[in-house]
C-alpha cells in the first residue's frame, strides 16, 4: 500500500472520528443506543491515528520534537481555545445585550491552567492530553524500536497504570491523568500500523480480493465492539467519558475500544475516497474547537424552532442529520478562515502569495 493512499484513509479516519464527536455533543437529538456505542471508541480512536503516523526517529533530538509538537498543539490549544472565548463574548453580547467581560476573563483562566474539572473550562482538554502523551511515547518509542513485544508491554502497564489513576483522580490540570490512558492508545495507534502492514503483505501474496478482506474484518472487529461495550455498560450503567475519567470496567472499556478502533480503520480503508471526510481529517483542530461549544448549540436551538413549525423533524435521523450538516458546513467556512488569514491559531506560518 502506497504511502499516499495510507495518508488518506487517515484523513478519512479522523473525519469520522470528529463526526463522532459531534454526534456525541447533539445530545438533544442523537439517538440513545448510537450515543452509547460512539463513546466506546471515538476519543482512542483520535490517540490511536496519532500513534499510527508517529516516528520518534525523525527528529533529530527530543528539543526538537518538542518544539515542533509544541508549537503543532499547544499553541493551537491556546489561540484556539481563546479565539472561542472571544467568539463567546461577542455571541453572548449579540444574544443578551450584555459584554461580560468577567466571564470571558475567568474563562482565559482556565484555558491557562488547563483545568478540565471547571464548567467554564472548554472541551479543549484532549491537545494538552495529546501533547504530553507524545512526549511521554518519544522515549517509548525510541526504547522499543518498533519491537512489537516491547510496544505490547508498554501497551498493557500504560492501561494499567491508566485505569488505576481514572479510579483516583477525576480531572487535572493540562489533563495530565489522561496521559497514561492517551498514551497507550498512542501504542496501539503503531501496533495497528504494523497489523495492516501484514495483512497487505498477506493480500498480496495470497493475491486475495483486498475489500471483501477488509469488510469481514470490520464486520468482526464491529461486532466485538458491540458486544464488550454492552457487557461495559452493564457495569458502568452510563456512557464511557474521558473527559470525566469514566471507564467502567477497564478490561472491557480496553477490548471494546481496541475493537471500535480497528472497525473504524477497516471501514475507512475500504472507502479509500471520501473528500468530505477527508476535509473534516485535515481541518479536525478547528472543527474540534468551535463545535461543541458555540456551533452546535446555535443550530440545536434552530432546530426546535423548526421542529415547532414541522413537527415531524422531531424524529431523531431528520433532527441529528440537519443539525449535523448545517454544523459541518459552517464549521468548514470556519476552517477556510481560520486557514487564510490566522494559521497562527493552528501553529502554521502564513504562505506567502
Amino acid at each position: 500500500m502506497s504511502e499516499k493512499k495510507r495518508l488518506g484513509y487517515i484523513d478519512i479516519a479522523k473525519g469520522y472520528a470528529m463526526i463522532l464527536v459531534m454526534v456525541g455533543h447533539c445530545l438533544d437529538f442523537v439517538n440513545t443506543y448510537v450515543f452509547l456505542w460512539l463513546y466506546t471508541f471515538h476519543m482512542p480512536l483520535f490517540f490511536s491515528l496519532s500513534g499510527f503516523t508517529f516516528n520518534a526517529n525523525r527528529y533529530d533530538s527530543f528539543k526538537t520534537f518538542f518544539k515542533k509538537k509544541f508549537i503543532s498543539l499547544m499553541v493551537p490549544y491556546y489561540a484556539l481555545a481563546s479565539l472561542l472565548a472571544i467568539s463567546m463574548l461577542i455571541y453572548g453580547l449579540i444574544t443578551t445585550g450584555n459584554l461580560d467581560v468577567s466571564l470571558f476573563l475567568k474563562r482565559e483562566l482556565y484555558i491557562l491552567i488547563a483545568n478540565r474539572n471547571h464548567p467554564q473550562y472548554f472541551t479543549m482538554w484532549f491537545l494538552p492530553a495529546l501533547f504530553f502523551s507524545e512526549l511521554l511515547f518519544y522515549w517509548i518509542d525510541k526504547a522499543c524500536k518498533n519491537k512489537v513485544a516491547y510496544l505490547s508491554i508498554t501497551f498493557v502497564l500504560l492501561a494499567i497504570i491508566g485505569s488505576v489513576i481514572t479510579k483516583f483522580i477525576q480531572g487535572f490540570y493540562y489533563s495530565l491523568d489522561m496521559v497514561p490512558i492517551a498514551t497507550s492508545f498512542l501504542i496501539f495507534g503503531k501496533l495497528i500500523k504494523m497489523l495492516i502492514e501484514k495483512i497487505d503483505k498477506v493480500i498480496e501474496n495470497k493475491n486475495l480480493n483486498n475489500k471483501v478482506i477488509y469488510i469481514i474484518l470490520m464486520l468482526v472487529t464491529f461486532a466485538f465492539n458491540i458486544l464488550f461495550a454492552k457487557l461495559n455498560f452493564n457495569v458502568l450503567g452510563r456512557s464511557i467519558s474521558l473527559f470525566n475519567s469514566r471507564i467502567g470496567n477497564p478490561l472491557l472499556f480496553y477490548i471494546g475500544a481496541i475493537f471500535g478502533t480497528l472497525a473504524a480503520i477497516f471501514g475507512c480503508i475500504i472507502i479509500e475516497k471520501c473528500k468530505p471526510l477527508e476535509y473534516i481529517g485535515k481541518n479536525t483542530l478547528v472543527y474540534y474547537a468551535f463545535q461543541n461549544t458555540l456551533v452546535i448549540p446555535i443550530f440545536v436551538k434552530l432546530m426546535y424552532k423548526i421542529i415547532e413549525v414541522a413537527p415531524f423533524m422531531k424524529a431523531w435521523p431528520l433532527s441529528l442529520g440537519i443539525t449535523m450538516i448545517l454544523s459541518a458546513l459552517v464549521l468548514a467556512i470556519m476552517s477556510e478562515i481560520v486557514n487564510r488569514y490566522l494559521p497562527f491559531a493552528l501553529g502554521r506560518k502564513y504562505k506567502k502569495s
